[in-house]
């Protein structure tokens, strides 16, 4: 990761060309263009899970999608497994495919659904703004005593903010 945040650093601070850095960091010219136009970090890659990319599935995938929306709800163990999905295919829809083709695309899709339940709020820390807790403790005093002490934590989060080499 250090080595990513210097080839940005390079590219956005110091206006380097992609050649330059990678005669100067060792990574292929390829790497280095990778690294140095990412603008977003966080974001996963998604597979691919178009119809034209299943020919043997394409017409049997909106039911499968529908299965699986369905499951979302269910408790775990009541859900739709690839081998369940793959028998109600052949069993209900007449489907002649392997089962391999229905587990890759289950998945994936699993993999996606997964991506979509999960969530996040950036969190703002503006410059000069603290959290403060209050709170109490126990502790033992130097004749080892049991006492009950109190405490104020302050805290300014904008100075545990990591460098983002703007």
């Amino acid at each position: 990761m250090a080595q990513i945040d210097y080839i940005k650093d390079l590219y956005e601070n110091e206006d380097l060309s992609l050649r330059e850095i990678s005669r100067r960091t060792g990574h292929s010219f390829q790497t280095v263009q990778k690294y140095a136009y990412q603008e977003n970090w966080s974001a996963e890659q998604l597979p691919n899970l178009e119809a034209e990319n299943y020919p043997n599935l394409e017409k049997y995938i909106p039911s499968i999608d529908e299965w699986m929306e369905l499951d979302r709800k269910l408790p775990r163990k009541q859900r739709h497994t690839a081998m369940r999905i793959y028998h109600r295919l052949v069993e209900e829809q007449g489907y002649q495919g392997s089962y391999s083709s229905v587990k890759r695309y289950v998945r994936k899709k699993k993999f996606v659904l997964k991506l979509a339940a999960e969530g996040y709020l950036p969190l703002a820390q503006p410059c000069g703004y603290g959290q403060v807790d209050f709170g109490e403790s126990l502790y033992y005093d130097s004749q080892g005593r049991e006492r009950k002490g109190y405490a104020l934590t302050v805290s300014f989060p904008q100075s545990n903010k990591g460098s983002t080499g703007k």
